[in-house]
């Protein structure tokens, strides 16, 4: 936790991860993540909406902020994920078998992998967000250290972790209203590269 100029340099570094350049490598990976999972998911059986759209969108930050591609790494961040925000909701008595004590088993869990991750991109960085976080100093030096980077990743998996809630009102709306849905697939068709 920062406060004033040192908070104003890390979160200014932070946003390199978002800026211009950044944001332009995202779409394309995020468009193919996207096409395979709606392709398995219309090709497949009943399946869970709100796990899968959990799943989608800490693969699709965790592609692009964390330079993870999706496989069994992210699949094991999902579930803590998962067990992670039952936490935040639930009392906040970490006794054996309670949801406070696994989800801080979970967050354990997740910062130890994002600490392993920190170190590799350090060590060999590449074009994804916490690379470019993690080389950029501020005009004063300040720099993120490796626990500060680990919170900071924390932050954003969070955050883009609660985008799943917003895709799920999307799939509802398009479920009770065929004129929107009708509307949708028209502009998809239209704009889409796949679509062509």
């Amino acid at each position: 936790m920062h406060d004033g100029p040192e908070h104003f340099a890390l979160e200014t570094i932070a946003l390199t991860a978002f800026d211009d350049d950044a944001i332009a490598g995202y779409p394309g990976d995020m468009q193919a993540l996207i096409e395979r999972r709606l392709g398995a998911w219309a090709s497949g059986s009943e399946l869970s909406a709100t796990a899968e759209l959990r799943k989608l969108a800490i693969e699709a930050v965790c592609m692009n902020f964390v330079g993870l591609q999706p496989g069994p790494a992210t699949d094991v961040m999902c579930q803590d994920y998962a067990a992670a925000i039952k936490g935040f909701v639930s009392l906040p008595l970490a006794l054996p078998g309670t949801p406070c004590r696994r989800a801080r088993a979970a967050r354990d869990r997740l910062l130890s992998t994002i600490r392993h991750v920190i170190a590799e991109k350090r060590a060999q960085p590449s074009d994804d967000g916490l690379s470019r976080m993690l080389a950029t100093r501020a005009s004063d030096g300040t720099a993120y250290g490796d626990e500060e980077a680990a919170l900071e990743v924390q932050h954003v998996v969070i955050a883009g972790f609660a985008v799943c809630v917003l895709m799920a009102e999307v799939m509802r709306q398009l479920t009770h209203s065929p004129e929107l849905a009708e509307r949708c697939a028209a502009g998809i068709a239209e704009h889409s590269p796949s679509a062509h």
